[in-house]
């Protein structure tokens, strides 16, 4: 009886982030709002703030871009820990957080831990991991790593656990691996499609933002029917308007980046140094062919199209980004309304926090890397990831292989 009632929640003062009425007393999407309107200076205040910060977040994001894949992938190290950040502090207590020592700290200790394991895996077959002796070692032994620390880390959790927290430690562990799963496992897909060619990291990017941009301008002059109710104010107008503005910009902004071989080849190699070239065999990603539409193109008088491939797979991230991706959106709303907050953060001045413009963008690179990996690449694994497999081998073994390799060359 003790236990239970010194594992009860002592009650909380509501904070000032609560702005909606909970469940038990009125509904979240029937309940009618009264909004009060801001007074213009304070609009105008908040859409400078607004227009200031995303210029800053545009040119920031462009230059990394152009430094080289390296940093686009600190670039996403950095809003995967801010995102990990501002969902993990949903659930954080920091008055029991006070009586708990180093507990915080094993809740960063998971997200980094997955952070490895799961860059390490997504990066296995790229050749430089295994050009340095002591990456090569980590990579080959990382599935036994990451479980030992993983371990370490369940012990180190079990020793914080205290008599009357019980319950909300295992919630916030609970909670950790969930966002880990969700949020460091999306992101670092991005890191695989800058390494696969820059273009599959800037290009679904910009399409979530022109759908983001299209669908409010369609929505605000054309809208009329509501879409969904977690988000009040997007209209069937909006969401139509910025599905096809986006398959546009799909074909024209991937026919403007095609020229350049820095942003379609594929990155090899480990360097440091922002600022380089790259030059590569594209294959038949940029051959104009025609192709062939579907029967009902034919009553527009465009049964045919003078295409790439590369226009093709990015018209098919454009269908993604405005039809499919929008509901992550819709997801963090769900979030927001069910823990009753406006905004994940207040990180990025006029726009919330960094969940807050990412949501949709996660969804969008896990899609982006499975097609880019499944359809667009389809590539074998690199010289030095076969050669690292080779040297594992018993010379028996390697001698086996040769006369395989000798044995298939001669039959082609």
């Amino acid at each position: 009886m003790k236990d239970k009632m010194s594992d009860a929640q002592p009650p909380r003062q509501p904070a000032n982030k609560m702005k909606y009425a909970s469940d038990s007393q009125t509904s979240e999407s029937d309940a009618p709002v009264t909004k009060i309107r801001a007074p213009l200076s304070a609009r105008l205040s908040s859409f400078k703030t607004r227009t200031i910060t995303t210029f800053i977040m545009i040119g920031s994001f462009l230059l990394i871009v152009a430094a080289g894949h390296f940093y686009c992938c600190l670039l996403v190290l950095f809003i995967n820990t801010c995102i990990f950040k501002e969902i993990i502090s949903l659930k954080r207590d920091e008055h029991r957080d006070q009586k708990l020592p180093f507990f915080f700290v094993i809740n960063w200790y998971f997200f980094v831990l997955t952070e490895i394991f799961v860059t390490a895996m997504f990066l296995k077959d790229r050749g430089f991991l295994h050009e340095y002796d002591a990456v090569a070692f980590v990579y080959n032994y990382s599935y036994l790593l990451s479980f030992i620390m993983y371990v370490i880390g369940i012990c180190l959790f079990v020793i914080s656990l205290r008599k009357g927290q019980y319950r909300y430690q295992f919630r916030i562990f609970g909670w950790t691996h969930i966002t880990c799963m969700l949020v460091v496992t999306q992101g670092t897909t991005v890191i695989i499609n800058a390494y696969n060619g820059l273009i599959w990291f800037l290009l679904p990017a910009s399409l979530v933002i022109t759908n983001d941009c299209f669908a409010y301008i369609f929505g605000v002059f054309l809208g009329r029917t509501p879409l969904i109710k977690l988000s009040p104010n997007k209209t069937w107008e909006g969401f139509i308007g910025g599905l096809i503005s986006t398959i546009v910009w799909a074909y024209f902004f991937s026919h403007f980046l095609a020229q350049f071989e820095y942003m379609v080849c594929p990155q090899s190699s480990f360097t440091l140094t922002p600022f380089t070239s790259l030059h590569c065999d594209t294959g038949e990603l940029l051959i104009r062919k025609v192709r062939e539409l579907p029967w009902i193109f034919s009553y527009i008088g465009l049964p045919y199209v003078n295409v790439t491939s590369l226009e093709v797979h990015s018209m098919v991230l454009g269908f993604f980004a405005g039809f499919i991706a929008p509901f992550g959106g819709f997801f963090a709303s769900g979030v927001k309304r069910a823990f009753h907050i406006k905004d994940f953060g207040n990180s990025i001045p006029g726009h919330g926090g960094m969940t807050d413009r990412m949501d949709c963008q996660l969804m969008m690179g896990m899609f982006t890397c499975v097609w880019v990996q499944s359809i667009v690449i389809k590539q074998a694994p690199s010289v030095a990831y076969m050669m690292a497999q080779v040297m594992r081998m018993t010379e028996s073994q390697q001698a086996e292989l040769l006369e395989q390799l000798k044995l298939k060359l001669s039959q082609s």
